[in-house]
């Protein structure tokens, strides 16, 4: 297990002017959405090419067998028993850090954080504004952090990508909780909803 990340830069002009945290911003020509949106067929191909489940091999008495044994050579039951070792597969669990690259979290120490930040228990790190984007090869830099955020829309995406490939997900938030009201109330039950785990930390 740990941090995988395969990602190329792509730049993205949006044509629009968006009003984000009181600011408004002509995106038409000076500014880039730096970072590349990740589609739902993206999201869960990436998930399908991480390896995240264990298995291992356990002996058990195959009951069924030993008592037909038992039954067609008149043996004891003890000398009958017919032993197999079976694989089992525990239950996959997807370890995710999301982190909040709106234009808010220019005033938080995200940045620094990330560069001593332990990313060895994510299988996978992935960026939000109001939607899922690729986390970059070359790490988050301060132009990456611009546009309008939502907490729930991106982790229902990700909840449901996580599901549909039979994997649990535990889901750390990174963030400086300036979504709108209730959305950190609302993506935690997201993810219960899920069976899942959802813990944010606040910058």
């Amino acid at each position: 297990m740990g941090f995988q990340s395969g990602y190329y830069v792509h730049g993205y002009v949006p044509k629009i002017e968006e009003k984000t945290h009181g600011v408004k911003r002509n995106r038409g020509k000076t500014e880039s959405r730096r970072l590349k949106l990740l589609s739902d067929v993206d999201l869960r191909k990436l998930i399908q090419s991480l390896t995240i489940s264990e298995s291992c091999l356990i002996p058990r008495v195959n009951h069924r067998q030993s008592w037909l044994n038992h039954f067609r050579t008149a043996r004891s039951l003890v000398e009958s028993q017919v032993n197999q070792v079976i694989t089992v597969h525990e239950e996959e669990s997807l370890s995710v850090l999301l982190l909040d690259c709106s234009t808010s979290m220019r005033s938080t120490p995200i940045i620094k954080w990330l560069q001593t930040v332990d990313k060895s228990p994510y299988h996978l790190m992935l960026c939000h504004r109001e939607r899922l984007y690729q986390y970059p090869q070359r790490s988050i830099e301060q132009a990456d952090l611009d546009g309008g955020t939502s907490f729930t829309t991106p982790i229902s995406t990700l909840c449901r990508a996580a599901e549909k490939e039979k994997c649990t997900i535990n889901i750390t938030h990174v963030t400086d909780g300036e979504g709108f009201s209730g959305e950190l109330d609302r993506a935690r039950q997201i993810v219960k909803t899920y069976r899942g785990v959802y813990q944010s930390i606040d910058l």
